[in-house]
């Protein structure tokens, strides 16, 4: 392999750790800005739950009652964000073998060009799939959350409603 072969696989190969190593860093940090959202809006619903004329002695069945809804919609929330990252890593681990291998399968060489011109398009086309499967996973986390937090307000108006009407 000549010098400028090898400069242009690692030139290549900087510029692809380097694009996945800034979606990971996005990822996490998207992943920690939405952990704290949900302690946040947690926060505000538990605090806003006292309607009733003894809110402590309430507190502890509401809590309950909103824990067991909300720790079944984290774990499916969990459960799509693992799936998520496990097709992202095969994806670059498939884009990352095709980087390295060296023939078009019958042990012919390829031309540098080409072969770099496929990655580059593989790469893209990894990068688009990625970003559509994140906002497709975020989109349906946000609806989860969306309905989890209706029907505990719908709950809690219909609890203060009858403690009214009492």
């Amino acid at each position: 392999m000549s010098n400028e072969a090898a400069e242009a696989t690692n030139c290549a190969c900087n510029a692809v750790t380097g694009m996945f190593d800034q979606a990971v860093k996005a990822f996490g940090d998207s992943l920690k800005a939405a952990s704290k959202a949900q302690e946040d809006t947690m926060k505000f619903w538990t605090d806003s739950m006292g309607g009733k004329t003894n809110p402590m002695q309430e507190w502890p069945r509401r809590a309950q009652a909103i824990v067991g809804e909300i720790i079944p919609i984290a774990q499916k929330n969990a459960d799509e964000y693992l799936k998520l990252i496990e097709t992202n890593c095969r994806r670059n681990a498939d884009l990352i073998k095709k980087a390295f291998n060296g023939t078009n399968g019958g042990g012919e060489k390829v031309d540098l060009q080409k072969r770099t011109r496929e990655l580059w398009e593989a790469s893209m086309e990894v990068a688009r799939d990625n970003a559509q499967d994140v906002a497709n996973t975020n989109m349906r986390v946000a609806q989860m959350w969306t309905d989890a937090f209706k029907k505990t307000a719908d709950s809690a108006a219909a609890e203060m409603q009858n403690s009214l009407g009492k």
